[in-house]
């Protein structure tokens, strides 16, 4: 028991130097900066999340030409094209295209997942 409370003590000093060293500022600490509550989502920034939480191997997923043509060359295509081919995103939901760059709606994320 002694042991586990000196290795606390240790821990706990670490991040005060961290902190204080400026290396590790507080405002990473405060919970309400990990993800903002007003903070605005892309459909291709939350594809790119997805794959990385779910895990999917988006390195082989380019196809050519793209599902979506509007997501020729953008830079979650490969994101995009995994969740195609694990059947999370169909492309008949979206006939006008993907459009990456437009916030995600509550509808997209029924669709999605």
């Amino acid at each position: 028991m002694k042991q586990k409370g000196k290795l606390i003590g240790i821990l706990a000093l670490v991040l005060l130097l961290l902190v204080f060293g400026g290396i590790y500022t507080a405002y990473h600490l405060n919970t309400e900066n990990f993800v903002r509550r007003d903070e605005i989502i892309t459909r291709g920034e939350f594809a790119a999340i997805l794959v990385r939480d779910i895990p999917l191997d988006a390195s082989n997923a380019e196809k050519d030409p793209p599902s979506f043509p509007d997501i020729d060359g953008h830079w979650s295509e490969k994101n995009i094209e995994a969740l195609i081919d694990a059947g999370i995103i169909d492309t008949a939901d979206y006939p006008d295209g993907f459009h990456p760059d437009d916030p995600i709606t509550r509808t997209d994320l029924v669709n999605i997942t």
